[in-house]
């Protein structure tokens, strides 16, 4: 009787245990599956355009044509998809691991980017000084490379809308003049 017990107890057991798998979303390879590092490169170019349209809302100097021309020339640089960046953002968010390390990548590019731009600031050659404080109030502090930390959500957020038609942008020679 204590052998049938012993028995049934180890066979619920190995049933048990053979059910067992991780609760991770399955997401499809993408078709076009870009490098960890073809990531780092395109997400850096993303933070910057994110920044500079952000400077340019705020400035009130920004036209829909120069926000989509932004993305066009990153999808061009990288020779991408708006619909291939979003399958493969959609693909390293199934593992978080991997997107972290991928985010670290990116601040740490956007942090040498700082610190590239602020030793260009030559002191002795500004032509205002710094000590002076400004008669103007100031509404806005400028983009991400001045530490505006941008969430990773405002990211995915504005990489997955539905896209311009950036076509219709393609021939329009207005498009990269000022």
């Amino acid at each position: 009787m204590v052998n049938k017990f012993l028995i049934l107890f180890i066979v619920m057991m190995l049933v048990s245990a053979s059910c067992y798998h991780e609760n991770h979303p399955q997401v499809e390879i993408p078709e076009h599956q870009l490098s960890k590092k073809q990531m780092v490169d395109i997400l850096t170019d993303v933070y910057l355009a994110e920044g500079a349209i952000t400077y340019q809302r705020m400035n009130k100097t920004l036209t829909e044509e120069k926000s989509a021309s932004y993305f066009k020339l990153i999808f061009d640089e990288h020779h991408i998809t708006h619909r291939i960046l979003k399958d493969n953002l959609r693909y390293y968010n199934a593992t978080p691991e991997e997107m972290e390390k991928i985010m670290e990548d990116v601040l740490a590019n956007l942090s040498k980017l700082q610190a590239e731009v602020m030793a260009m600031k030559d002191p002795v050659n500004d032509t205002i000084p710094w000590q002076i404080n400004d008669t103007l109030p100031s509404q806005y502090t400028p983009s991400l490379l001045y530490q505006e930390v941008w969430s990773y959500a405002s990211l995915i957020d504005s990489l997955l809308f539905q896209p311009v038609d950036l076509d219709s942008f393609v021939n329009n020679d207005s498009l990269f003049s000022e």
